[in-house]
């Protein structure tokens, strides 16, 4: 009898663990409905915000004041979510005199410092099994 309780508390923490979830991300607003948006989930703090470094990633073709992706079967998780306007087809976000970007841009959280890219830690948020939106507002 134990070990058909150790059992089944083994296949639910498996079950717990590798756990997949669909995250559904909004951006908004897009100023010009042109180029496309860059949407990268990352899920440490090392890799946030480097694009050649995503977990998962979506480009998304802006032709509206409005983009959405999904992305499926996301292991249950602590999470972070940066986004860009590729306005011009360079696959990088433009920046200017001081590093300051010159295309639109956002991350999870709606968290906008200003001097600096947001932080992973500003930025997470942690997937648990259950379907999660977010909206982020562009900068």
């Amino acid at each position: 009898m134990k070990s058909t309780y150790l059992l089944l508390g083994l296949l639910l923490f498996v079950q717990l663990a590798y756990a997949q979830n669909t995250l559904r991300v909004q951006v908004r607003p897009f100023s010009e409905p042109k180029g496309t948006a860059f949407i990268g989930l990352y899920n440490n703090a090392t890799t946030f915000g480097k694009p050649e470094q995503v977990f998962l990633g979506k480009q998304v073709p802006v032709r509206t004041g409005q983009v959405e992706c999904v992305f499926e079967n996301v292991p249950n998780g602590t999470y972070a979510v940066a986004v860009f306007q590729d306005e011009n087809g360079n696959q990088k976000l433009d920046k200017g005199m001081f590093g300051i970007p010159k295309e639109h841009y956002g991350f999870s959280n709606n968290v906008l410092p200003a001097m600096r890219q947001a932080t992973f830690e500003e930025a997470q948020f942690t997937l648990t099994g259950q379907p999660v939106s977010i909206q982020i507002k562009l900068k």
